[in-house]
């Protein structure tokens, strides 16, 4: 039998309440102002263009590396096309759960695609340090560029 990951009951409360959605929206509308394009005609929401491996988008990555380092993860920045955040678990041996997706967009992108992982997972990994619940496996929270 698989062996699970899941927090204890008893802790999932005190992870919950410190999950706050509009500060994630928050930094999703920060986030989108790097690269952001003025289109006629658009709607009211930010439309970023942070293609990979341009200016754009190292200043998107240096936005997400921030904000781990603000949640106290522990950050490997080393490969050019990703950096993860890591908040480690009670065993050192566990395997991780890895929570990932990008943050590079197309050009004139949805300002919610692929940045809406990472941001989340790092609200969640922020939110499982600060609540002091015991977890087993490390957490790690991938961003990557250029995904396709």
């Amino acid at each position: 039998m698989a062996e699970t990951a899941i927090i204890p009951e008893v802790g999932i409360p005190a992870v919950l309440e410190r999950i706050n959605g509009e500060e994630i929206y928050s930094q999703l509308i920060e986030l989108a102002q790097v690269g952001v394009e003025d289109i006629p005609f658009a709607p009211s929401l930010p439309i970023p263009s942070r293609l990979a491996l341009t200016q754009q988008d190292l200043e998107g990555r240096q936005y997400i590396q921030s904000l781990m380092d603000g949640a106290h993860l522990e950050v490997d920045d080393i490969h050019p096309l990703g950096i993860v955040g890591k908040l480690e678990g009670s065993d050192p041996d566990a395997k991780p759960i890895v929570i990932m997706s990008h943050y590079d967009t197309v050009p004139e992108a949805d300002m919610f695609d692929g940045v809406t992982g990472v941001l989340s997972g790092i609200a969640a990994a922020k939110a499982i340090k600060e609540s002091g619940v015991d977890h087993k496996r490390p957490i790690w929270v991938l961003g990557v560029t250029g995904e396709e």
